[in-house]
């Protein structure tokens, strides 16, 4: 419960841990580092299962298909990994981004990935193909954090200017533009029907939307 006894610390990473993704079963916890590497634990146990490696630069942002079994991550080398964590294998590295890869996420069935950059642009991704779906501008600010739906039918995107904007992954159809945050937005998720999205700014809030009104 918030405010309860720390359960356990993971150690194992030689640099800051930039960014964490726990599996659906609660199972399976992955983490990115400044280190270089993506790492797997045992979630109960707190033992490191694994240590990934496929980056030249920091692991800026990991991300967990439903199944617990793929896993994205994405790194300042402008590369997104797949992997397969029953393998402990790489699958792919998807086309290299131009600059930094601020955001990953995943679709629940592992399908579909997006990822937001450095250059200011959303891009998404065919996961077995590795073909470039969609390249959405983020007009309003540097793309720093991104979310989707289990469902890849809606992506919301963070930005440096404060705006988050959403879209149709699939389709690239522009839904709408929250406007609130003064300052960078750090994080974003959407409830799992994607009708309610959270975002946390620098402006230290937490803001609440309704997506079907804004």
């Amino acid at each position: 419960p918030p405010g309860g006894p720390l359960v356990r610390s993971l150690a194992g990473h030689t640099g800051a841990v930039e960014a964490v993704a726990l599996s659906a079963d609660g199972r399976t916890i992955i983490s990115g580092s400044t280190d270089k590497t993506v790492r797997v634990w045992n979630a109960k146990t707190g033992i490191e299962q694994d240590c990934l490696c496929a980056h030249s630069g920091i692991v800026a942002s990991v991300a967990l298909a439903a199944n617990g079994l793929l896993a994205i991550s994405g790194s300042w080398d402008g590369r997104i990994a797949v992997w397969d964590l029953d393998m402990r294998s790489l699958i792919r590295i998807l086309p290299v981004h131009p600059r930094d890869v601020l955001g990953v996420a995943v679709s629940a069935d592992g399908a579909i990935v997006v990822s937001a950059c450095r250059d200011t642009k959303v891009r998404v991704f065919d996961v077995k193909t590795g073909e470039l779906l969609q390249t959405l501008l983020g007009r309003s600010g540097q793309a720093l954090s991104i979310t989707m739906d289990p469902n890849a039918k809606a992506l919301a995107m963070g930005s440096y200017c404060g705006a988050v904007k959403m879209w149709n992954p699939i389709t690239g159809e522009e839904i709408r533009t929250f406007l609130g945050h003064f300052g960078q937005v750090s994080a974003v998720a959407l409830t799992p029907d994607a009708k309610m999205l959270i975002t946390g700014g620098q402006d230290r809030t937490v803001r609440k939307w309704d997506v079907a009104t804004g």
